[in-house]
């Protein structure tokens, strides 16, 4: 199974590639759900709140989460399956938070690559088209190289093809 960290870098690409532009989520209130009810069933809730506007937010699911021991200092993991059984992996270093802002900073950097991701890939593609019909091959391949990147985090062919009709 191949994996991927998701890294602060990625989260500035896709500032680059939104224009600037970045969708915040925060679910804090919703933390002690978390440990209430589970953490599948929590990531699994605040997943269908948003995905009436990111659809493709259905295509994750938690392969698991706790807190482990990095170098002596606790850091909170979240290991999240995407549709090609790829495991994207967000850590929260724990520092002075308590367990459960960790917790709640780990999931929301998880919601906020997933749906400014899909953001990126759906200006990605009209950016494509416009560059193709205009002929520029130099924009062409530009937004290729970033549409490769984007796709690292899933597989959005159903999404695309959305956009395409």
């Amino acid at each position: 199974m191949k994996s991927f960290v998701v890294e602060e870098t990625f989260t500035e690409f896709l500032k680059s590639v939104n224009g600037g532009d970045f969708v915040h989520v925060n679910f804090l209130p919703a933390i002690n759900s978390l440990y209430e009810y589970g953490t599948d069933l929590f990531f699994r809730e605040e997943l269908n709140v948003l995905s009436d506007n990111y659809p493709t937010l259905n295509n994750f699911s938690i392969e698991s989460f706790g807190i482990d021991s990095v170098s002596g200092k606790s850091v909170v993991c979240l290991l999240v399956k995407n549709t090609r059984d790829e495991i994207l992996e967000f850590y929260e270093p724990q520092r002075t938070l308590s367990k459960e802002e960790s917790s709640t900073r780990v999931f929301n950097a998880a919601l906020q690559t997933f749906v400014n991701t899909e953001i990126a890939v759906k200006s990605m593609f009209f950016a494509l088209k416009d560059a193709k019909q205009r002929q520029r091959n130099d924009l062409y391949n530009r937004y290729v190289e970033k549409m490769t990147k984007l796709l690292k985090i899933n597989c959005y062919s159903d999404f695309i093809s959305s956009l395409e009709r």
